[in-house]
């Protein structure tokens, strides 16, 4: 089960890198997380270069590889707790549920708008 919340969880963050990306192609500054630098500054400033197109074809590319590897980022003790919530609500309410199917109808519909 909690694979595929980690499947889940990773396409979210794959697409949040993404948009952040993008959002920030103009600017070439390091990736600094907590006050320290945590990216090879060169790399990015090679991918920040690349037209969109092929900064989600590398982003995809290097998700998909460290996913591969059976590797994926550990969650949050709030993301384990809204989890462990949802969880608790759906066990309480199992027929509360929305069909795959139409969600994914929904979504599709809603792009093609």
């Amino acid at each position: 089960m909690w694979d595929d919340i980690l499947v889940l969880s990773a396409r979210g963050l794959r697409q949040a890198c993404v948009r952040h990306r993008v959002a920030k192609r103009a600017r070439i500054a390091p990736l600094v997380l907590n006050g320290v630098q945590i990216m090879n500054t060169q790399l990015l400033q090679q991918a920040r270069v690349l037209d969109i197109d092929e900064q989600i074809e590398l982003v995809e590319a290097i998700w998909d590889g460290i996913v591969s590897r059976g590797a994926a980022p550990s969650l949050t003790e709030a993301q384990k707790t809204e989890l462990d919530r949802r969880l608790a609500d759906h066990i309480a309410n199992p027929d509360d549920v929305v069909p795959w199917s139409e969600v994914k109808a929904a979504a599709l519909a809603k792009i093609r708008q």
